[in-house]
Parts: C-alpha cells; structure tokens; sequence
C-alpha cells in the first residue's frame, strides 16, 4: 500500500530502492581503500596539525602506509583528495581540516576554495 501511494507509483518505488542498492555495490570496490587512506591521512593530520606535503610524507613509516589503488593529491596542508575505482568508475573523496567533506564521481583536482569547494558544495 505506502509503495503505490509514494511518487512514481510501486514501479517509482521499486526504480529508487534499485537506483540506492545499485550504487551502494558500485562504491564498495573502492570504499574499503579509500576509508583506509582516509584514516591514515587523518591519524596524520590529527599527529602533526596539518597533511603532509610529499616531501615529508613516506611510506617508510608503516603507521602511514597507504593503500594500493588509491590516488592521493596532496592539496595543502588543510585539504587532501583522493580518488579510487568503483564500478561506475573514478570517485574522488576530499578531506578537509581531518574531516570528509564529500565524494563526487570522476577524478576531481584539488579545489582552489576550501570554503565553496568545486565539485563537492
């Protein structure tokens, strides 16, 4: 009864729980490395105040090693992207003062204001 009485009828419905269940399997390719880069760059971030810049970043310390797979731009000392595949292709994942702000689809570049970052606002 609540299906035929939501927008778009039982077949409305039906499309929607498809639609979210479809992306949930597409994202998790990609989520378990990228949610591990994350909290490497977080644990980082909350250690020393700021992201590392790639000079003073390394994987020699195994407490910040990172995932294969996992593209990581390092923006500035605020702001991190990273982006891995999933099914439907590329997600880009920025983080920015130790917190997520986003994911967007396609390999996004670092954004040139925090504050109204373009794509993820």
């Amino acid at each position: 009864m609540w299906a035929a009485t939501s927008p778009g009828g039982i077949s409305g419905r039906v499309d929607a729980i498809w639609n979210w269940t479809q992306g949930k399997v597409e994202t998790a390719v990609a989520d378990p490395q990228l949610r591990r880069a994350e909290n490497v760059l977080d644990a980082w971030y909350e250690r020393h105040g700021a992201y590392p810049d790639e000079a003073t970043f390394s994987d020699s310390d195994p407490q910040y090693a990172l995932p294969i797979g996992v593209r990581v731009e390092l923006c500035s000392a605020r702001a991190v992207v990273l982006s891995g595949v999933t099914g439907r292709g590329r997600v880009s994942r920025l983080l920015v003062d130790g917190e997520r702000v986003g994911d967007v689809d396609g390999a996004a570049p670092c954004p040139i204001d925090l504050e109204r970052p373009s794509p993820w606002v």
